[in-house]
């Protein structure tokens, strides 16, 4: 019942643009304020037409210099199935009071917000299959010419925790470019998620986003950033024991490895692409046993199974060799093949442990 929401939403204080709410953006009912950032902020709200929540991103005016670039890509990205690529649909714009509107379907929540909610980072499954989803979305956008740029944990959205368990969909193209118009200092990746070849000042290319998806999900395994540790070595050392220490699919883990690696290849040239990693083994599973989990069980359901479809056709894995199923890690540490792994993963260079 529309009525029963607008009167409930009656009883929050002022919101942040000085109005008491219920407000009308429009044909909208504001509900509530969802975030707030430097050029403007995202409301939820509702139609009461309809019932239908969304979300509405209302840019400051001070925020207005970048929206011809942002709608620009929104409207390239509406060419693609956001079920199916696993992008944000976009819905709508208007002006309310010199401020540009724009409307988008209602998701849940952020990465970081789905495990602060659980009290625990995600396992490798579920990591696949987010990883997985990713891809896909970084894919279709290849297709399209256009580079996100900004991809953080932030920036992926569940799309519905309780129905759609580990659905995520990419969001916030506001500084995405596309791969014809990009030059050096186009890009405004987050410090912590920047590929080296930003600060380098080398050409950029749709590579700095496999980068950052790297560094996602270390940080959705780690639950930290892994860059930002005291020293290389230190940084290395806790990928090393916290990724591959310990872990009782160490074919799994291995496998995580070696696409980390090819994801956080430090030349750009060299670095895999999207259509490349969904052929994977990781991703795919061609040489892993299947996870029993029903919670990632479920989740492979609602993504159509423990491969990808209707994406990659008949391309070949860049990886003939299965990996040693006879390795067992009890001890990274100890491990010097594993930590000379992680030496190409980071690409940098540590010590040689002791034996």
């Amino acid at each position: 019942d529309p009525n029963k929401d607008i009167k409930y939403c009656a009883v929050y204080p002022k919101f942040g643009f000085g109005v008491k709410l219920p407000y009308h953006l429009q044909d909208y009912c504001v509900l509530d304020m969802l975030s707030e950032g430097v050029f403007g902020q995202v409301l939820h709200c509702l139609k009461p037409t309809s019932a239908e929540t969304v979300a509405v991103k209302v840019l400051k005016k001070e925020g207005q210099y970048s929206l011809k670039r942002e709608l620009a890509m929104l409207h390239r990205v509406q060419q693609l199935d956001p079920e199916k690529c696993h992008v944000v649909k976009f819905i709508d714009t208007f002006v309310w009071n010199d401020n540009t509107c724009m409307v988008f379907e209602m998701l849940d929540c952020s990465l970081i917000d789905f495990c602060k909610r659980r009290k625990k980072r995600p396992n490798l499954s579920e990591i696949r299959v987010i990883a997985q989803q990713l891809l896909m979305a970084f894919e279709a956008l290849g297709e399209l010419g256009i580079v996100h740029t900004d991809l953080k944990p932030d920036n992926v959205m569940l799309v519905n925790c309780k129905n759609q368990p580990l659905k995520v969909k990419l969001i916030d193209f506001g500084v995405a470019h596309l791969k014809s118009e990009m030059k050096l200092g186009s890009s405004h990746q987050n410090i912590y998620y920047q590929a080296p070849e930003v600060s380098l000042g080398l050409p950029l290319t749709e590579a700095l986003d496999m980068w950052s998806l790297g560094v996602v999900l270390v940080v959705l395994y780690l639950y930290q950033r892994p860059f930002s540790g005291s020293s290389p070595y230190n940084k290395l050392r806790t990928i090393s024991c916290v990724v591959g220490g310990y872990y009782k699919d160490t074919l799994m883990a291995m496998g995580f490895l070696n696409l980390l690696r090819k994801l956080l290849h430090v030349d750009f040239s060299k670095r895999i692409t999207p259509s490349e990693a969904l052929q994977h083994e990781f991703i795919t599973l061609e040489y892993f046993e299947e996870n029993q989990d029903e919670y990632v069980k479920q989740a492979r359901d609602l993504m159509g199974g423990g491969t990808p479809t209707g994406t990659i056709k008949g391309k070949a894995s860049s990886s003939n060799q299965p990996y040693n199923r006879s390795i067992k890690i009890q001890n990274v540490s100890k491990n010097p093949n594993l930590m000379t792994l992680m030496c190409q993963v980071c690409t940098i260079s540590i010590p040689e442990t002791e034996n």
